[in-house]
Order: C-alpha cells, then structure tokens, then sequence
C-alpha cells in the first residue's frame, strides 16, 4: 500500500521566528481573541470589524491564520479556581475545588480554541532561474541555522507589521515548544491531543522563548490519503487503484501501538450569491463552534481546527488587473451583441460585477484585495465518525448558503495548510476566493465568547463558544479591585435563579465571608442551605429566638441605634416623624435620655412610657405613644422581648424567615390608596422585612475585612418600599468601598429592580422565560435588543433548559442562563451548583412526592 511521507517544513527555530526548508523565515504568534458572543451590533460594527481591517490591510501575503481545538490545561483551570484563596487556611473551599476540578475533569472535559497568526517576515535571497533552484534543492535555501542577522532583520520587519494592527489583539510570541506541539496536534487531530504550552492568559509560558534546533523532535509521519490501509487485502488489483478514492487521511504513528487519526479537510466550495450580511452573517468560521460533532456510540468527538492562508494585493494592481479583464469582456460581448444566449448574458453579468468590484475597490482609499483559502481540519477515531460529522458541517451551513467541499486527492495539500512555514501548493490557489479587506473583515475569524472573570469559583461552563470553558466568578476579587460584587438573576419559576444564588452563597463562606438571605419560602430553603454549613444563625419572625432589637444590637453607636430605631417603630406604630407622638419618642432616644432613664432597649422604652403613664394618669402623648406599642408588643416578640438573646451577624451564614409574617404584595406598597388599607399584621411584616435589611446594610456596608452580602431571592418584598430601595441601592453604591455584595432575583427585574439596578449591578443572569413580554423585557434588561434579536427571544423562551417531551427539563440541561459579566460581555452558560452530594441535596428543592419518581 502507497503512503506519503510528508516533510515538516521547519528547520530551525529561535523563540518564535521558524527556518522553513524553503529559506523563509516566518513568525508565529499567539492572537488574543476580541469579545464578541452576544455583545450590541454597534460594538461590533465600531470595535471589531475596523480591528480586523487594519490586520488584513497590514499583514504580508503568504500569511496563515490559525484556530486550533486542544484540551484546557486543567492545571491552569484549577489555578484559576484556587486564584488569590489560601487553601491551607480555607480547608472547605480546598475540598470544594477539588470536587469541582474532577466534575470538569471528567465530566465537563473543557476545550479551548487557540488562535495562531504565522506571517513570513524574511524572504530568502535570489537562487537565479527554476532550473537552479531545482538542481540546487529548495530546503537548502538559508542555510540550517537561523544567522543572528537573519533574526535581527526578521524581528524588525514582525515589529514593523505588527505595529500597524490594532493592539487589541494582544499578540505574544509563542514559545519554540509550540512548532513541536503543532506538529504532534495535527498528527493526532481527534485521537489524543494535548494542551499547547500556553498560560493561562494566552502569553507563552515563561522561559519559553530559546532557540532550539527542532527538526529531531519531530516524529515522522506517515499520510495515507484515501485510507487505502483499511480495504481488504485480498482484494486483487487493490494496488492498481488511485491514490485516493475517499477524502480522507489515515495518518499513522512510529509508535504502531498509537491509534491512527482519521482525518478530512473541507474547504468552501461557494458564498452566497447575494452576499452575507455582517454582523450576524458574515462570520461562518463561528458556526463550527456550536455544532455538535459528536459520533454516535463514539464516546469522543470529532475535533474542528480551521486555517486561513491570505494573499494580499494592491488596490492599483488590482483596478488594473480589471480594467484589463472588462476591455476583453466588452470584446467579447459586442462580438455577441445579435445573440439572445445564456453566454451573451453572462458576459454581461460578469461584466457588471466586475464593474462593481472596481468601482468599489476605487471609491475607498486604502482597500486592497484579499485572495484567501480556508480550510477545516476534521478529525476523529474512526472513518465513520469522521464523515458523519463533515455531514453535519455542510448541512448546518446550508441555511447560510455556504457550501463545503472534500476534494480527492487533495487532502494532504489542505492538511499542509495547518503547519506554519509549509510551502504553499497550487492547491491552495485553486481553493481560493477573493474579496475587499473590508468585506473580509466582517468574517471576524479572532473572537471569543468569553464571560466571567479570569479567576475564582467556577460557576459555570460555556455554551456559547461550544468548548465548554470553566466561567469564573470572583466577587470578592471584584471589591478588591474597586468594582461592583452585586448579582441580579431573573427568569421563570424553576428556572434554577434561587439555585444558582444559593450556590454562590456557598462560594462566599466557602472564601471567609459572610451572607444574611431573607427567606420568604415555606420549605425554608435558605434554612436548608446554612444547616449545611458549619457554623449559622437561624431566625424565625413569626417565632423568633433572637432578638432584633436595633438598640440592643447597636449597643452604645447612638446615631445607628436611634435612626435604625425610628425608622423601624414609627412606621410600625403609625405615627409621623413630626407629630407629637413622633417627637417624644425621637426625644427619648436622644443620649442623654436615655442613659438617665436606662433605655437601653425597646422593651425598657416601653417599661418607661408604662411607669410614666401611671404616674402621670390622663390623656397625654406619653398615653398615646403607649396604647400604640401595646397594640404591637405582642405581635413584635422579636422587638419586644426582653428574654431573647440579641442577633449577631457574626456566622457565616444568617438566614432570616419572613414565612409566617403577612407581608404586602409589592402593589400595595405601591400605590397609595393601598397602602393607607393595609392593617397592623403587614405592617408589622413589613418593618420587619425593612429592618432585617437595615441590619445587614449596618453590619456588611462598613470595612470590616470580611466579605458580607445579602440575599433577597424575591426582590419585590424590598424594592417595594422606600427604605428597601434605599438599603438595596445602598449595596449597589457602596458595596465596593466597604467588601459587599447584594444578591437578588425576581421574574420581573424592570420592575422589581428599579432604582436599585441601571449600571449598579453589572453582573446579570436571565434564564429561562417563557412568557413572551418578560422574555422581551429580560433581554433588554440583559443589554440586547430583542427587536433585531428575534432568535434570541426565542432561545430565552425555549432554547434555555428547555423542556423534553414528559414536560421536564432535559437531563445536564438544568441551570442554563445567559449571562452579562462585569466586563459588559454578554453570553450563554449552564450554571453550576455545589460539586459536593451533600451540599447539593441542602440546596436542592424539587419534591419528593410519595408513589412518584422524579
């Protein structure tokens, strides 16, 4: 059987600058991706797009682009998880990783794509005619060592072209160990490949930049194009066959003990006719990524790299080129002229494109054209596997018009387009297409999906970019560098919200802070949750054990104690701060007051009016004062009773439960004529609600070197009175000077988080909604506009954990959301919970019922 042993093209390499047999010289960088995901049309019209014009417009012809498939260096992931967190110190949170870490090790098992620009930057010298370059070998060119001079003018000329792209990119040089990883990725595309030498930033590992003489660490390869090695050998003749009667490569090992990868490329075969839109059209490399590649019984899945070679020409050389091609277009046509044939009109037809292109090409100043190939990589374990896969790519790019090509027999020069410094066969031309740099911009090739932080707890995995990367969030790196640590969740009832916040509940005490949750529900959830952490306060205000007496728990900080104080017992009692029920008790809270009448808590200022009264007997205002407190000292045991032991917000884990207390409905609080109704029970509910959260603003919104947020997973209950509103918004402001996060959720966030919210909480999630008016009003809360975003209100409604058959949530798709980072990006993640089964049964609350399975 016929195999192809195909040279690799480098011969020698210093740091990122590579020797090909040829005698060029190339260099080869790392290119950070640009956030795209679900981020507005108009930062992508203003940002990305004019970013990838000046890169076309200034790399030199001959230049390869790369986005490779490898696996996440899951040391690197489980640094990021660790971050800033001593774990020596946070022993929970050390078990906490490590069960985090296998759940992605072998159940996530994340990817990522690295994005690669590999430009030649030194040519070398004239060898004279063909017939000389022939004779005298083309891999000799340049010698087998790279001269210093040669290093000299070839860093000179990569920092010159460098220097007229965009920054934002970020190019790093990649270390000389990369040339040999790119050759072992390619030789084993979908059977067992491994991270890049990369870290976690994208930058080259350090110590990576030497020179090394690399040829030796290059395994052989042996290409057998057409997977001829797999037919039958007693098959006469079998040998007389072509080489290549199937678009694929078997690609063998030395090593006869290693599996064989199966490998095919595809290269665009047309585009649309009329063209493709941007953005939203245009950016076809993107669809591989959400595909799902997977082989059938095949556990693994088929790997998709794509390449990218460009050549560029001059707007002047190419107006002339046309203008030569339309004078032998008119000729032909008018030797057609007394013909009504489909040629006749096609002449016209070219003609007139033609014509459009040159035109265009003369009304923009700087544009040049772009002659560019474009290749995807598949491969897979198995022939079967690979071929149902490239299926599944040409149907999926059906809808946009793009139609995919295998061709036979040329499958070994398109794999040659994955390793930088290869000569470029005719292949690679007669594959080509040819566009404006500014059309070719709008094909964005360098962008990511990426959401979250670049460190901290992994919450989640994302969906969007389709490689399933861990999605950081680290709230207390976020008030340690000056920004919001507030999280707001909306979506529909069970869409996994409470779940999620509850979680990151966890996460906090998991990192030395501290939380108070409100908790509204009847099963207790909240209670739930912080019996599964060591150390936690429970209280129940319609049963209280602790006492949330605001003179009592403030002791001697006088200003806090009166104002928490007053602003809990006027409303409660009725009474307006001016009239004179309302000026007595502000004048016997006053200091000195109350250290000459002892009133060191409400039950002794309601003991003082009781012995005043009766002293006093008659209709005063001291009477009046009385008769209201005693017509809710028995409904208030948690103000009123002196017996039980003050509140100290100094557990991990607080949670207060409002079940049992009759709190308003957020219409009531509202509207006025509503409000004036209400008798003392949601009164009282309500100040307790109110104070509950001045409690928590007066313990967390101050430096006390600990992390403290509150957790409200039914908004409306605050954000439905002025002082709620202002305790939340409180959070919102100054939550980042003082260590604090807030946490809310409601299914109505324009309306339940107004005056809380607007920029004040950057970090947002929107699960599922399938009520269309609060699926539009979601995504515009999100930051997307859902009027030129038609598809995703319907991925909002039912593209989010949807629903299978039996009416439930399909298996592994709980929890999906989309997310709006800190850094405004905006994407689609599933959500993670607890790693730990204890944890995860203490947050968990879909019921058991008897004689049913769930």
């Amino acid at each position: 059987m016929r195999r192809t042993r195909f040279k690799q093209p480098t011969v020698h390499v210093n740091g990122h600058l590579q020797l090909t047999r040829t005698g060029v010289v190339t260099a080869t960088y790392f290119v950070t991706p640009l956030d795209y995901g679900l981020r507005p049309d108009d930062e992508k019209e203003s940002i990305v797009a004019p970013a990838h014009k000046s890169l076309i417009q200034a790399v030199p012809s001959g230049t390869v682009f790369l986005g490779l498939v490898a696996p996440m260096d899951m040391r690197q992931v489980l640094q990021a998880m660790i971050g800033a967190a001593d774990i020596d110190e946070l022993e929970e949170y050390a078990e906490e990783c490590s069960a985090a870490y296998n759940r992605l090790l072998f159940d996530v098992r994340p990817e990522t794509r690295v994005h690669l620009m590999c430009m030649p930057v030194l040519n070398p010298p004239s060898m004279g005619s063909a017939l000389t370059k022939q004779l005298r070998g083309r891999e000799h060119h340049g010698g087998r060592l790279l001269t210093g001079e040669q290093t000299r003018a070839a860093l000179a000329n990569a920092s010159s072209i460098l220097s007229k792209i965009d920054d934002v990119f970020g190019f790093h040089p990649v270390p000389s160990q990369l040339f040999a990883w790119l050759w072992e990725h390619n030789l084993t595309r979908g059977v067992g490949m491994v991270p890049p030498p990369i870290d976690g930033d994208g930058a080259a590992p350090s110590g990576g930049i030497g020179t090394a003489t690399t040829r030796a660490a290059f395994e052989p390869a042996l290409l057998d194009e057409g997977a001829r090695t797999d037919r039958p050998r007693h098959r006469r003749l079998a040998w007389r066959l072509p080489n290549s009667r199937s678009p694929v490569l078997k690609i063998f090992r030395e090593d006869p003990l290693e599996p064989p990868s199966y490998q095919t490329m595809l290269t665009i075969k047309s585009f649309p006719s009329g063209g493709m839109a941007f953005p939203g059209g245009s950016e076809f490399l993107a669809i591989v990524d959400g595909l799902d590649l997977g082989g059938g019984d095949d556990s693994s899945s088929v790997s998709v790299d794509w390449a990218m070679w460009v050549e560029r020409h001059s707007a002047e050389d190419t107006i002339r080129k046309n203008s030569a091609a339309l004078r032998r277009l008119d000729e032909q046509v008018g030797q057609r002229e007394h013909e009504a044939s489909f040629a006749a009109n096609s002449l016209l037809d070219r003609g007139m494109q033609l014509g459009e292109y040159t035109g265009h090409l003369e009304a923009n100043d700087g544009e040049s054209e772009v002659v560019f190939t474009v290749a995807l990589a598949l491969g897979a374990m198995s022939h079967t596997q690979l071929q149902q896969a490239a299926d599944r790519i040409r149907t999926a790019y059906k809808k946009s018009h793009i139609e995919w090509r295998q061709p036979i027999g040329a499958q070994v020069d398109l794999w040659s387009l994955f390793h930088p410094g290869a000569a470029a066969p005719v292949a690679w031309e007669n594959f080509s297409h040819i566009t404006p740099s500014d059309f070719w911009a709008g094909f964005v090739p360098f962008t990511s999906a990426r959401v979250g932080d670049s460190s901290g707890p992994a919450i989640g995995a994302n969906l969007l970019s389709g490689h399933f990367e861990p999605v950081h969030l680290d709230l207390i790196d976020h008030v340690v560098n000056d920004f919001s640590a507030c999280v707001a969740c909306s979506g529909d009832l069970g869409s996994g919200k409470s779940y999620f916040l509850k979680s990151r509940c966890l996460d906090i005490v998991d990192l030395g802070g501290q939380f108070l949750a409100i908790d509204g529900t009847a099963m207790n959830e909240y209670g739930r949750l912080a019996a599964a952490i060591t150390d936690s306060t429970e209280v129940d205000l319609a049963h209280p054990r602790v006492s949330l007496d605001p003179l009592r728990i403030f002791g001697n900080d006088h200003s806090t104690a009166v104002t928490v104080s007053l602003g809990t017992l006027l409303p409660l009692l009725g009474t307006d701060p001016m009239s004179d029920p309302g000026i007595l008790m502000a004048n016997l809270l006053a200091p000195s007051t109350r250290r000459e009448h002892e009133i060191t808590s409400i039950p002794a200022l309601h003991r003082y009016l009781g012995e005043y009264t009766d002293r006093h007997p008659g209709d005063s205002v001291e009477a009046t004062l009385l008769r209201a407190m005693n017509a809710i000292a028995h409904l208030a045991p948690v103000l009123f009773d002196p017996s039980l032991p003050v509140l100290e917000l100094t557990t991990p884990a607080t949670v207060v439960r409002t079940h049992g207390l009759d709190l308003p409905s957020f219409d009531e609080m509202k509207e006025a004529h509503l409000y004036r109704r209400m008798g003392a029970p949601k009164l009282l509910g309500q100040a307790m609600l109110e104070l509950t959260a001045v409690l928590a603003s007066r313990a967390f919104l101050q430096p006390n070197g600990r992390f403290g947020a509150l957790v409200t997973d039914e908004a409306h209950r605050l954000t439905g009175s002025p002082i709620g509103t202002r305790v939340m918004r409180d959070f919102a402001n100054d939550g980042r000077k003082n260590g604090a996060g807030l946490f809310m959720a409601s299914p109505k966030p324009r309306e339940h988080f107004r005056g809380v919210d607007g920029d004040l909480v950057p970090i947002r999630l929107g699960f599922r909604q399938p009520n269309p008016d609060l699926a539009h009003a979601q995504l515009e809360w999100l930051g997307i506009d859902p009027a030129t975003n038609p598809h995703l209100v319907k991925t909002v409604r039912y593209g989010l954990s949807p629903m299978n058959a039996s009416g439930k949530v399909s298996p592994g798709r709980e929890g999906e959301a989309m997310m709006r980072d800190g850094r405004g990006r905006i994407g689609i993640i599933k959500t993670f919970g607890p790693a730990r089964q204890h944890r995860i049964d203490a947050i968990n609350t879909t019921p058991s019922l008897h004689g049913r399975t769930s």
